[in-house]
């Protein structure tokens, strides 16, 4: 008998795939737009509660408020790079192509990256952001950008374990009260831990941009498309097939143990 959590999963992710690919561009847009205002209220609290600094009740509030973003996401209608790694359920089972999956995440990833533009423009035409807030920015983009390769990579897996377990709990769980304090928990533990979310990063890197960390800086540039991009990306990428994967096996190895 088929793990009917596991159906839940597949048939969500395959309902996805079937979208038109105008519609993926735009839940994307949304979903990087959401984002960044998660990330603009998490910079903004950050500075009104501790004038910045790094302390622990700061970064709990932070990282609690940034959860609006993907929270919007997970529950108005949205779709981020990471939470649409799942789609790669049916992929396991066969019902849609390699090919389908990876267009899918491409045209998300595009509409993500044009969400996030258009939010730290918004962000930088109201004037939000005073000048402790801007520093904070600029200090974190740097960061981001700067981390090495590995780390970035490693942390973006993480980071998508903990984005695909909240997709998967929201799918499996039809009380909406759980699957909204799974996405707190979830989202919140990455947060407070500074794991690499490639939408994110997304966010603050332009924001940085647009505040001149990369005046006068070619080097910051390249290291911003592969060091924080690529890698968080690819890292994220990973995590959450594999997330995906493995929940395909143990509904399938509970299968055979009842045959």
């Amino acid at each position: 008998m088929p793990n009917k959590n596991w159906i839940k999963i597949e048939q969500h992710a395959f309902e996805k795939a079937q979208w038109h690919w105008i519609t993926k561009l735009i839940y994307g847009f949304l979903a990087g737009f959401f984002v960044g205002i998660g990330y603009t209220a998490m910079l903004v609290i950050e500075k009104k509660l501790t004038g910045g600094a790094d302390d622990a009740l700061t970064k709990f509030f932070g990282s609690l408020i940034f959860c609006t973003g993907i929270v919007m996401c997970m529950f108005v209608g949205a779709n981020l790079f990471t939470g649409n790694c799942a789609v790669y359920a049916p992929v396991i089972t066969n019902r849609i192509s390699r090919k389908c999956f990876y267009l899918d995440l491409l045209l998300t990833f595009v509409g993500n990256y044009i969400g996030s533009i258009t939010i730290v423009l918004f962000i930088w035409a109201i004037g939000i952001l005073d000048k402790e807030a801007q520093s904070k920015a600029m200090e974190v983009a740097i960061a981001k950008i700067q981390l090495d390769w590995y780390k970035t990579f490693l942390s973006g897996i993480i980071t998508n374990v903990l984005v695909v377990g909240t997709v998967i709990c929201i799918n499996v769980f039809d009380n909406k009260l759980i699957g909204f304090f799974a996405t707190l928990l979830m989202i919140t533990a990455f947060a407070i831990c500074g794991f690499q979310h490639v939408v994110a990063n997304m966010y603050i890197t332009t924001l940085g941009g647009l505040l001149g960390i990369f005046n006068g800086n070619s080097q910051l540039v390249g290291q911003l498309f592969y060091n924080c991009l690529l890698m968080s990306l690819l890292g994220n990428f990973a995590g959450g097939v594999l997330l995906t994967l493995c929940y395909y096996l143990s509904w399938d190895e509970l299968n055979k143990n009842k045959e």
